[in-house]
């Protein structure tokens, strides 16, 4: 056993041990790899293409390289409902600082600085911290997400990348 990843598969077409059909995926199910399946899985990621990429799988694949976002990056929580909105990730930095992660798999406009900030604030109000910080990662940029963050000193914007080779 060499590799742990996310699965898949279409569980609503499997049935359960007393006949029944499954209706949903189990949560936080994972598939254990041979060391001989993992190239033909990597190959298939790359094959992939990135316009059938889901806001969800962008969660997934950001959760999964949190330290090339930022080293010493680490998840507290996922999808956290919160009085303000849904925050799609709450981390913490190598000094103890709270990071929120916005992700819009599109471009990201001057929008989503409002959405981060609200989320900040209350992160804030409930951890009893001044050190917030936000992150917004988008596919592409927008001139008014630039200028916005700008303003902002305490809110970072990037860009995520995927190559296919």
């Amino acid at each position: 056993m060499t590799d742990i990843v996310p699965v898949s598969y279409d569980t609503c077409s499997f049935k359960k041990a007393d006949g029944a059909q499954v209706q949903a995926p189990p949560q936080s199910y994972v598939r254990v790899l041979p060391p001989d399946q993992i190239p033909q899985l990597q190959a298939l990621w790359r094959r992939t293409p990135s316009k059938h990429l889901t806001e969800r799988n962008l969660e997934d694949f950001v959760v999964q390289r949190l330290q090339e976002i930022e080293p010493g990056l680490r998840l507290v929580s996922r999808q956290l409902s919160t009085l303000a909105g849904r925050l799609d990730l709450l981390c913490m930095d190598a000094s103890g600082s709270y990071v929120v992660v916005e992700l819009k798999r599109m471009q990201g406009t001057d929008q989503v600085v409002g959405q981060i900030l609200r989320y900040m604030g209350w992160v804030r109000e409930f951890y009893h911290t001044e050190k917030v910080r936000g992150i917004i990662i988008v596919g592409k940029k927008d001139p008014t997400l630039k200028y916005a963050v700008m303003a902002a000193p305490n809110v970072q914007a990037k860009e995520f990348k995927l190559l296919i080779d």
